[in-house]
């Protein structure tokens, strides 16, 4: 019992978290893996750029050498005798040297210039993604929010619907007591009340299916979570203004294209000027036992400067043939951004097309949401004066429920309507 105490505890001690659309959308930001990775992704990105610049800095190197020989160098020098020669030592047994180096690249044929421009490129096509993966995980997030107002506006119409079969239910109850009923109008109001609770269950099945999706998208499928749906159905102006968008143009995806593109002409460029001759210069600081001098071991200092020229006249073709890779990339990626956009253009079209006969659906299941309620109104009027069976009656307020239905759905459609013309139309959404 002690267990099954904390347990309960537990559960009811569990903290519950209310959200909205756009809270949601934040904690999807900052909890959802897609993005933490491009994120991840944008950063080392940014330190290839900086690796890039740091080709035109000079480097500075230090340095040390130590060697031993166990024989010297020597130089025979012929004498005046014939046959006698001069023997004299060179240097000695050991050679230290030690010191400090600067090179400064002075010409590298643009090739530093463009290959800071490439990866630049690089990473504002990152950026491009990233906001293009936002959108598509915040449109996912509005859909699933849509689905989940309209799981929970249908439970709310099938229990407004129990709670009239079950006073329907008690009254009959009541009258078969009285003797004015037979039983089986009571076993009818019992058959009708039991189909609404098992739909009811089957309801709410799926509203925690839904809630167990959102829970995954923003990183706490582990937390218990209610929404609140208030402010949340896009704004109808907004909607009407985009009708106009010029939609897959104004894309994060099409932009990253571009990029892309950019990316790829500074790489044609930078193959280019890999057939320029490089010029570098250096200069050092020497210090140590050299072995320049004849039969002298002392420490000397000295300094070295020098000129490095390196020109590829020939290389077999290669930088030929990939300059040619790289223009047919160039024209693969704008036939996949023209593809692209097609694609785009159309389900803006698509979405549009929606908005519009969801608006009139929405007019038309208002009216018909009046007119069942003026008719259930009127049937119970029947049904207490005696001129109305209860099997009409209770039709009239299942018609009732699904006119209500129809208007929940109606909204749904305008709404999704409403989001897929932002996505489409390549709008931020920012909820």
């Amino acid at each position: 019992m002690r267990i099954l105490g904390l347990f309960m505890f537990l559960i009811v001690s569990q903290t519950v978290l209310s959200l909205t659309l756009s809270e949601s959308q934040n904690l999807l930001f900052q909890q959802n893996k897609d993005i933490a990775v491009i994120e991840a992704q944008i950063s080392q990105d940014k330190a290839a750029v900086s690796e890039a610049w740091s080709a035109f800095q000079p480097t500075v190197a230090l340095r040390g050498q130590y060697g031993y020989q166990s024989e010297v160098q020597t130089l025979e020098l012929p004498t005046p005798i014939p046959s006698i020669t001069t023997r004299r030592d060179m240097g000695d047994h050991d050679k230290t040297e030690w010191g400090a180096d600067i090179q400064i690249p002075l010409f590298t044929g643009l090739g530093r210039y463009y290959n800071v421009k490439s990866r630049d490129a690089f990473l504002q096509s990152e950026q491009m993604n990233l906001e293009a993966i936002k959108n598509s995980l915040s449109f996912r997030l509005g859909q699933l929010f849509f689905a989940l107002e309209l799981a929970t506006q249908r439970t709310q119409t099938q229990e407004a619907l129990i709670r009239q079969f079950v006073q329907y239910r008690d009254q009959t109850v009541e009258q078969h007591n009285a003797g004015v009923v037979a039983a089986t109008r009571v076993s009818e109001a019992e058959a009708r009340l039991a189909t609404a609770k098992a739909e009811r269950v089957a309801m709410a099945d799926q509203i925690d299916s839904l809630r167990l999706e959102i829970g995954q998208l923003i990183g706490r499928p582990d937390t218990v979570m209610v929404f609140d749906f208030a402010n949340a159905a896009p704004d109808s102006a907004e909607s009407a203004r985009l009708m106009n968008s010029r939609g897959a143009r104004d894309r994060p995806e099409m932009a990253a294209y571009d990029c892309s593109s950019r990316l790829l002409e500074y790489r044609k460029k930078g193959l280019t000027s890999q057939l320029l001759p490089t010029l570098s210069a250096s200069a050092g600081l020497r210090y140590g036992n050299p072995g320049l001098s004849l039969s002298s071991d002392e420490f000397m200092s000295w300094q070295v400067a020098g000129l490095s020229l390196n020109w590829t006249v020939y290389d077999g073709m290669k930088t030929l043939y990939q300059k040619r890779q790289v223009e047919q990339s160039l024209v693969v990626t704008r036939l996949r951004k023209e593809k692209e956009s097609e694609q785009w253009t159309k389900a803006l079209s698509q979405a549009r097309l929606k908005w519009i006969q969801a608006n009139d659906q929405l007019k038309a299941a208002r009216l018909a949401e009046s007119a069942s309620e003026e008719y259930a109104s009127d049937l119970k009027n029947g049904l207490d004066a005696g001129t109305v069976t209860s099997l009409e009656y209770l039709n009239a307020l299942s018609g009732l429920a699904q006119a209500r239905w129809m208007v929940h759905q109606a909204r749904f459609q305008v709404n999704s309507a409403a989001l897929a013309i932002r996505y489409a139309s390549g709008t931020p959404l920012r909820f």
